[in-house]
């Protein structure tokens, strides 16, 4: 409506001493010297309301709401018009107060350090301020910001910086809640943390560029989950010292002449392995079971069960290598390599 009052008119006309001046710069004129008094006011009033600091939440709405006013009353008024100066000033001061609540909000959760339970769930305060970043993504997306462009001038205000302004803190806050616990333990807490996160912004196609950083440390956590599961398959297995004996070996040396590695006891140490498959391969892992995501637990468990196969496979071929000195490989190898996949249930690659 505003737009329809305000419109460019190009008509013109005389004034006394015989210019011509153009009806909108007029129209504009008058806008103007109309709006200017309220810019004393308005400033103050919206200063008083924002050095009470009322909230990440409340000032990210406050700061959004005068950007829109500031983008739509621009286009109504002339460059530089009293009120258009007011309302930049006061999107950048909403703005800054909004970032300034971040941050003591950060300093906050670094002292803040609530271990998770044995499940390792998402602790209470992790799950409130993942509350705040969907709301304040509902309400940047409902925002029609979004969908206006932006007025010459306005300072733009990157979402992603929000986005790390909130998040990063908080992913700060899970590593140091479970600094104290075992490693396994730590990545999968920060899995099930960052798997939440990205719960939360999938929704939103502007957290594309955080998603795919979130994706990539999910990525990393889970590789090291299956590391540590498949080091406590490999003693579960009796296969640990089997495996550094063959990454330590000198290659010129035959496998079975090295300590412990002779037929009888590769074959007893084997021969354990066979009688665990069973178990290693119907047991539930107590510590992926901890995971939130299924899907989470599958990969990590499946990459654990590949890294043994691959072990396995090395073992296999070593044994049949005749420069290791095996006359009878068939003998101490309980299973083929199919065999140890058809059990896991793993197809070959």
């Amino acid at each position: 409506m505003l737009e329809t009052l305000f419109r460019k008119n190009d008509d013109k006309y005389q004034d006394i001493s015989g210019v011509t001046i153009q009806v909108s710069d007029t129209v504009a004129d008058l806008l103007d010297y109309a709006m200017e008094g309220t810019c004393r006011p308005l400033k103050s009033r919206m200063e008083q309301v924002l050095v009470l600091q009322p909230g990440a939440l409340t000032s990210y709405k406050i700061a959004n709401l005068i950007q829109f006013y500031t983008v739509t009353l621009s286009k109504l008024m002339r460059k530089d018009a009293a009120l258009e100066r007011v309302l930049y000033e006061l999107t950048e001061l909403a703005y800054k107060y909004f970032f300034d609540t971040l941050n003591a909000q950060a300093e906050e959760l670094k002292e803040f350090t609530e271990m998770p339970d044995h499940k390792l769930a998402i602790t209470p305060k992790i799950r409130d301020m993942s509350a705040q970043l969907k709301e304040i993504l509902a309400s940047y997306d409902s925002s029609l910001i979004v969908a206006t462009n932006s007025a010459e001038n306005l300072p733009e205000f990157n979402f992603s910086e929000i986005l790390d302004a909130i998040i990063e803190p908080l992913l700060h806050t899970c590593e140091s809640s479970v600094a104290k616990l075992s490693k396994i333990d730590q990545s999968i807490y920060l899995v099930n943390c960052l798997h939440h996160i990205q719960a939360i912004l999938a929704p939103y196609s502007f957290t594309e560029a955080k998603r795919e950083n979130i994706a990539a440390r999910l990525s990393d956590y889970l590789n090291d989950i299956a590391l540590e599961e498949y080091n406590l398959l490999l003693k579960q297995a009796k296969l640990t010292k089997i495996k550094e004996t063959l990454a330590t070996k000198d290659p010129e040396v035959p496998l079975s002449s090295l300590p412990d590695m002779d037929v009888v006891s590769l074959t007893n140490a084997l021969s354990k392995l066979d009688s665990s498959l069973v178990i290693l391969s119907a047991d539930i892992s107590p510590h992926l079971e901890k995971l939130s995501s299924a899907q989470h637990y599958q990969q990590a468990q499946s990459s654990a069960i590949r890294l043994l196969l691959t072990t396995y496979t090395d073992i296999s071929k070593a044994v049949q290598d005749p420069k290791n000195g095996y006359d009878n490989p068939d003998a101490i190898l309980p299973r083929t390599v199919e065999d140890m996949e058809a059990i896991f249930f793993i197809l070959p690659t």
